[in-house]
């Protein structure tokens, strides 16, 4: 990070010890570890925890700024605290009204004898929320946990509180900003729907939707009831493929859809929560697997403790070792197996396999099968199934150890390592889903500098890698896997998939390639047919849209992986143009 005004701070350090610069004889004060003791939560407290070499004699200079985004520059009108200490922590204040932008922190050690140089400044940023769900590492769940039904590749529009369509595998859920709820689409999400009153929010599940209306009350319907389901007074609601949970507002949790998957809270876990709110626990998020459900309650203590419920072998039982008061940082789910991430760096995980920890993470994310986690140090460790990632290959092993990784991408069942500032990326995992790089696209990867430019979009097997003016596109080609010749390569704007294909924005048009039924070629009446209506022309439909809004996916989740819907919309101002084999292809007025 680079520094304005705020070099001021820091400056007195050089003067001061202008003498010990010029000696380089003197060892270099070294800051070994530096991190929040806990995820920075507005209007609440935290630290910045540090450990430095030599511990011994040292003043830590600091300084916390809130800025916009990770990579902006500290100025002084963003300073929030600045000083000098000798204690092990600095306690930090976050005001109000910050959620979504972040609290950078930033030290400095100097030697109150002189005998070591001082520090290079050391600087870390992180995401400030509301206490809720951290809707920034809900996309590295292999199954999202925002609002909108979507696997790994949720496009990140996704991940925003003010979620106005939301979408099934077969159908779309629409907001107004009068409150009107409108729905498009087929199946039992749409045959099965009730009357459907001035809402505030929107939910959706693989085959069903929610509604929040203008008082507070919920109703849910989908495939899992021909009767729609109805929660008074809800908080919060959050949905899984095949069930919601909904915190009330009177402290309690409630659950509607499949009673076998999720959908019913079992006796043992309703006693716990019980006890959690006699203990004056308050429960804050609710996490998925694809037919369990993980209930975080914040304790009076400042930690949290931890309810599951739905099936075992996808997480529903609570190992004896969760049942202890943490410090969470985030939970990450794969397919059938929940990660705890505490502010330690200890990764819990359990689920379809036995329980196990690993230490020293800062960040996981989940394949359908695996977990991979990067450690504070910057190396990667994964774990669970092979086939899915979960064993780095002898290549990944290389990369990870050579460069310091700042973050992965996945696909169903393979990850890519990222190694911000440097050349080259790594994948590993299922060889003929992504988990393979061919030659010739390493070549070019190698030959360039990745950057937080640089954004991931994924299918089941195959992953896009891509800035503005590059586009990097491997794994099966049924899957999008290999890139058309007629596809731009510059000027793009975002790029999210679906199960089997690829949907692009880029100069102010669309582009799709994949899985042909399954929105991977956009009907024109030509070389691409509808098959709802041979003639539609929806190439033609999407230029005439005023506006690009937004583009999406509807997903196909299944469990055995044998589905191949799945289809895409693009949104304008008022209208819709949907296609693919699951939804009707057409354009409609929301």
């Amino acid at each position: 990070m680079k520094f304005n005004v705020l070099n001021l701070i820091f400056a007195i350090v050089l003067i001061t010890n202008c003498d010990i610069a010029f000696s380089q004889k003197l060892a270099v004060i070294q800051i070994e570890d530096l991190y929040l003791t806990s995820p920075p939560i507005e209007n609440k407290n935290t630290s910045i925890s540090y450990l430095v070499e030599p511990s011994d004699n040292i003043v830590i200079q600091y300084y916390t700024c809130i800025l916009n985004d990770e990579f902006s520059t500290c100025k002084s009108d963003d300073l929030l605290s600045s000083g000098e200490t000798e204690d092990d922590s600095i306690s930090v204040s976050i005001p109000k009204d910050l959620a979504g932008k972040y609290l950078s922190y930033c030290i400095s050690a100097i030697s109150k004898s002189g005998a070591y140089l001082p520090s290079e400044n050391e600087c870390r940023s992180e995401l400030i929320t509301n206490g809720d769900i951290d809707n920034k590492h809900s996309l590295f769940s292999y199954l999202n946990q925002t609002k909108n039904f979507s696997l790994y590749n949720a496009p990140i529009t996704d991940a925003k509180d003010n979620v106005s369509f939301v979408t099934s595998n077969s159908a779309a859920l629409s907001l107004s900003s009068e409150g009107d709820a409108s729905l498009i689409g087929y199946g039992s999400e749409v045959t099965n729907a009730p009357n459907l009153p001035k809402a505030k929010e929107v939910y959706s599940m693989l085959d069903g939707f929610a509604i929040k209306s203008e008082s507070d009350d919920a109703i849910i319907w989908g495939q899992f009831d021909t009767t729609p389901s109805y929660i008074n007074q809800v908080e919060a609601i959050f949905p899984a493929p095949y069930a919601m949970a909904a915190i009330l507002k009177s402290g309690g949790i409630s659950t509607a859809g499949d009673m076998v998957r999720g959908g019913s809270i079992s006796s043992e876990a309703q006693k716990r929560i019980d006890k959690l709110l006699g203990n004056d626990g308050i429960p804050k998020a609710i996490y998925h697997t694809a037919q369990a459900f993980l209930a975080v309650f914040d304790m009076p203590s400042g930690k949290q403790k931890l309810v599951a419920w739905g099936q075992s072998i996808y997480g529903g039982t609570l190992p004896d070792e969760m049942k202890s008061a943490l410090s969470i940082k985030d939970v990450i789910t794969s397919q059938d197996s929940f990660t705890v991430l505490d502010n330690d760096g200890n990764a819990y995980s359990w689920g379809h396999s036995p329980f196990e920890q690993h230490q020293n993470i800062q960040t996981v994310y989940a394949t359908r099968y695996a977990f991979a986690g990067i450690t504070k140090s910057g190396r990667v460790i994964a774990w669970g199934d092979s086939y899915y990632g979960g064993l780095l290959s002898s290549a990944a092993t290389d990369f990870t150890n050579a460069n310091p990784i700042t973050r992965l991408c996945a696909s169903d069942a393979s990850f890519v390592a990222i190694s911000d500032g440097n050349k080259g990326v790594v994948a590993w995992g299922n060889d003929y889903g992504a988990g393979y790089i061919p030659s010739n696209i390493q070549i070019e990867l190698d030959a360039i500098t990745i950057t937080d430019d640089f954004h991931c979009a994924s299918t089941e097997k195959a992953i896009a890698l891509y800035d503005s003016s590059h586009l990097f596109v491997w794994g099966d080609k049924k899957y999008g896997g290999t890139l058309p010749s007629n596809i731009p390569t510059f000027s793009i704007a975002n790029v999210i998939g679906n199960n089997h294909a690829f949907l692009m924005k880029a100069m102010d048009d669309v582009y799709a390639w994949g899985g042909v039924n399954q929105g991977g070629c956009i009907p024109d009446g030509h070389q691409c047919l509808s098959s709802d209506d041979s003639s539609l022309n929806l190439r033609s439909a999407i230029n005439d849209l005023s506006d690009i809004s937004q583009i999406g996916s509807f997903n196909t989740f299944s469990e055995f992986e044998d589905e191949t819907t799945g289809g895409f919309y693009v949104r304008g101002f008022n209208a819709v143009v949907m296609w693919g084999n699951s939804v009707p292809d057409g354009v409609f007025n929301e």
